[in-house]
């Protein structure tokens, strides 16, 4: 009974509805890619930190390079970028490191301008349809009168019905993408915080450029 009326709904709401269906839908298979994205990203930088940490103690970081290299989520891919500048400058090692931090967490941002979209047009698309629907109705008012009242009345109800869809897309939406982007934030914050304690290890530089240059 339900799909049959959700049904008659979407055909009086016309095309638009159907448009911001299509458009929920593509959301939706966005959202699900940006978390899955996001799954694959360990819930801390910690074990990576530490492992790091202590091959710099024994000076020997070929283990925790095959470590590494064995990994593929965000942490991972700035500390290799990290030991692959070692014999470089301080300031070479940082931007190399912030470079790919910032090019990790783009990643996975990559979803979130269309989201924004879809989130922030939803509504708008929502009132186009109901003014569409209403200048429909008023036709009718002036070719035939207010004779029929209850004609009116659902007539300017399934106007609406596209200002509730483009309502209901975007406040869903729009709540989600947030969540998204708080995710993104506490990875970003957790990147620098790696590899700000990996450069502060008084032997990362130890047989690096700043010697060298010392």
């Amino acid at each position: 009974m339900f799909p049959l009326l959700a049904l008659e709904a979407f055909v009086k709401g016309g095309p638009i509805l159907f448009l911001l269906l299509a458009l929920s839908l593509i959301a939706l298979t966005l959202v699900i890619a940006a978390n899955k994205a996001l799954a694959l990203v360990p819930p801390s930088s910690k074990d990576y930190v530490n492992r790091l940490m202590t091959a710099l103690d024994l000076e020997d970081t070929h283990d925790v390079k095959v470590f590494l290299n064995s990994r593929s989520d965000p942490y991972a891919s700035v500390l290799k970028v990290l030991l692959g500048n070692q014999e470089k400058s301080r300031e070479i090692a940082l931007e190399a490191a912030t470079q790919e931090g910032i090019a990790q967490v783009n990643n996975l941002r990559k979803h979130n301008m269309v989201l924004a979209s879809i989130a922030t047009s939803a509504p708008l698309l929502g009132l186009l349809g109901t003014i569409m629907g209403l200048i429909s109705v008023f036709n009718v008012i002036s070719s035939t009168g207010l004779a029929d009242n209850t004609a009116l009345a659902g007539g300017i109800a399934e106007a609406l019905l596209t200002s509730f869809g483009g309502l209901l897309v975007g406040i869903i939406f729009l709540f989600l993408l947030q969540v998204i982007r708080k995710k993104i934030e506490n990875i970003e914050i957790k990147i620098e915080r790696a590899f700000v304690d990996v450069l502060s290890h008084p032997k990362f530089f130890s047989r690096g450029g700043e010697e060298e240059e010392a």
